[in-house]
């Protein structure tokens, strides 16, 4: 009984084994391959593989390249010789390079003509400048001429000193003493204040003349031109100032101020001093006294 059930068991499994191999042997072979074909592409694809390493150089240090030269091994595979492209891109670096500095020589060089344009030119200026300049002086001096030759100009003279020409007590020493204001100029002169005072000094005469006194004011009497206003002022001197006149130590003199306007309201002014003095051979008269004396604006 059980002999019988182990033949038949054998029996079935040979005969499911027969139906699974293929009735044909080369297909079989086929698939074989192109199963072993896939299993060894997927085998390839998980585990790296391995290929010798071939060092041609020895090792070296980093510190035997310099930074400037230092290259990666992957930069160094892939520098190669240049390309034409790249050489002609350098040469028209290099070219544009030398225009730009042509250029730049070219204005420096024009900048530099532009100075010295510009230095002539101011100089020419300020030549042009200083000729104006004179030419305004000179007509200004010239305006100032005309102006003058035109104007009134008051001077004081004295016609009469009203002391006697020789000392004697008994002639007494007290005279009159008669004086003008004349107008010299070309136009008349309107005169406004005028003061005229007779003194004795000694002599010579200080440098600083005395403050002036009160003038006697006028309502613009005019004075035409060569007309004069004439007047006269009394003078008592003593014994001891006549004999000092006479030995030539003191002086006789007649100074003032006078202040008038032209046509053209413009103000002047004549500071006058007039003097006569004594020496052994007579009187002696002088027209003017020391600078400080004597002034006309």
């Amino acid at each position: 009984m059980k002999l019988s059930f182990l033949i038949l068991l054998f029996l079935i499994l040979n005969g499911t084994s027969r139906s699974a191999e293929p009735a044909n042997p080369k297909e079989a072979d086929i698939q074989s391959n192109k199963a072993e074909r896939q299993q060894k592409e997927s085998t390839k694809d998980q585990t790296p593989s391995l290929q010798p390493v071939v060092i041609d150089k020895l090792p070296y240090s980093p510190k035997d390249r310099s930074p400037a030269s230092a290259q990666t091994p992957k930069q160094e595979a892939h520098a190669g010789p240049e390309s034409n492209a790249t050489w002609w891109f350098n040469l028209f670096i290099v070219i544009f390079t030398g225009c730009l500095v042509g250029v730049g020589v070219a204005q420096v060089a024009v900048y530099i003509k532009q100075a010295r344009y510009t230095r002539r030119g101011l100089r020419l200026t300020r030549q042009a400048a200083d000729a104006a300049k004179a030419a305004a002086e000179t007509a200004s001096r010239q305006t100032k001429i005309l102006e003058d030759g035109q104007r009134p100009w008051i001077m004081v003279q004295v016609d009469e000193w009203g002391l006697p020409d020789r000392f004697d007590a008994s002639l007494g020493f007290g005279g009159v003493i008669k004086w003008s204001a004349i107008n010299v100029g070309r136009s008349p002169a309107f005169l406004t204040e005028l003061v005229v005072v007779p003194d004795i000094f000694p002599y010579p005469l200080p440098d600083e003349h005395p403050d002036d006194q009160s003038p006697k004011q006028f309502a613009k009497f005019i004075i035409p031109p060569n007309g004069k206003h004439s007047s006269s002022l009394p003078t008592i001197v003593d014994a001891g100032a006549m004999q000092s006149i006479f030995d030539g130590k003191r002086c006789q003199v007649v100074y003032g101020i006078a202040r008038y306007h032209d046509s053209m309201g413009n103000p002047h002014l004549t500071r006058f001093c007039v003097l006569r003095h004594r020496d052994a051979e007579g009187w002696k008269f002088e027209p003017v006294g020391p600078p400080n004396w004597v002034e006309y604006t």
